[in-house]
């Protein structure tokens, strides 16, 4: 199994997460955007990547299950909030145990990210 800890990875799985997430609450529709140039080409098959291939598969699955869905690309900039967030519960969690955030709260942590900014996104 692939790390989590590994940005990419972690992008992959919560995209992956916000798919089935968003087919629970019956959308038909929806937008991704990431930061994360390379899992948006995996995504939108222009590149490809042998560790994300098992995720890019089940998003792949995911995705027929919708009657629209878009993988775009933003800046990070564009995505400074969700940074900042993630920034600020990486700290919250080392100051719990005294350690790093484990993977399992890192996937966890960004896949709460992700929810937050979809949500923000989806108000606009």
């Amino acid at each position: 199994m692939q790390s989590v800890a590994e940005p990419r990875v972690a992008e992959g799985l919560a995209i992956k997460w916000d798919l089935q997430t968003s087919h629970q609450l019956k959308l038909q529709k929806i937008i991704v955007q990431s930061d994360a140039l390379g899992v948006v080409d995996c995504m939108n098959h222009i590149a490809f990547s042998e560790v994300l291939e098992p995720i890019m598969l089940d998003c792949t699955e995911l995705v027929n299950l919708f009657s629209f869905v878009s993988v775009m690309f933003i800046r990070r900039n564009c995505n400074v909030d969700v940074h900042h967030l993630i920034r600020i519960c990486k700290t919250v969690g080392c100051n719990l145990d005294g350690l790093y955030p484990r993977a399992e709260h890192l996937f966890c942590l960004f896949a709460c990210c992700w929810l937050l900014m979809m949500l923000c996104l989806h108000k606009k």
